[in-house]
């Protein structure tokens, strides 16, 4: 389809690749110019790509070429990550209203050992949205919802997990360490922690990563 945007936040010869796609036909997904350089993209139903807007207050030219779209729901959100300006360059996890408004900046879940991370990967009709953050040493998935993002823990005896993706009824799928699990929360309690349970693997295998939830709770 057409390709739209302008020289400052998108590049008309892109490669960008569709990573979540509504039930209303808009796209999600991100050109990666190389490891550094990457642009959040969103389609619109007839197949037109924009370039997402950057974090706000950040250095329009570099923040443009460093944002990252993952997931879209339909009310047309999408969540992703733009990175801060000099000096540290952090990745935030985002939402976006639209294709045309400022991301909101999700926050952390707390101080990253190495770098102050956060990525966010999933958005449901409620817009709660799910990703990942540096705790520590570690990666912790998060649920973010109104205004506040929070730790989904890790299985008993482990200590890193990530959240891929999110339904409209309280369920979040992901991993911890090497081993798929889910997370159930009441999506209408906001003060409602979220349950972490382990799912099987089938027989012979070691490891499994779930990347996709739907409403009726398949994974």
């Amino acid at each position: 389809g057409a390709i739209v945007g302008t020289a400052d936040n998108f590049d008309p010869a892109s490669t960008a690749v569709p990573e979540h796609r509504n039930d209303n036909g808009q796209m999600a997904g991100t050109e990666s110019i190389n490891q550094n350089i990457y642009y959040g993209v969103y389609w619109n139903s007839a197949g037109q790509a924009f370039g997402l807007p950057p974090l706000a207050g950040f250095d329009p030219f570099y923040g443009s070429r460093h944002t990252k779209a993952h997931g879209i729901n339909n009310l047309g959100q999408i969540a992703g990550a733009g990175k801060e300006g000099a000096p540290n360059y952090y990745l935030h996890a985002v939402l976006w209203q639209n294709k045309d408004s400022p991301p909101q900046d999700l926050g952390f879940l707390g101080k990253g050992a190495y770098v102050d991370y956060s990525e966010a990967l999933g958005v449901n009709d409620l817009s709660h949205v799910v990703g990942n953050g540096a705790l520590g040493t570690a990666t912790r998935g998060f649920l973010w919802r109104a205004g506040h993002m929070i730790d989904l823990g890790a299985l008993s005896g482990q200590v890193v997990s990530e959240a891929y993706a999110i339904n409209n009824n309280g369920l979040i799928v992901g991993k911890s360490n090497l081993y798929p699990v889910i997370w159930k929360y009441d999506v209408a309690n906001s003060s409602s922690t979220p349950v972490i349970q382990q799912l099987p693997i089938p027989s012979g295998f070691f490891a499994a990563q779930p990347t996709a939830v739907n409403d009726s709770g398949d994974v």
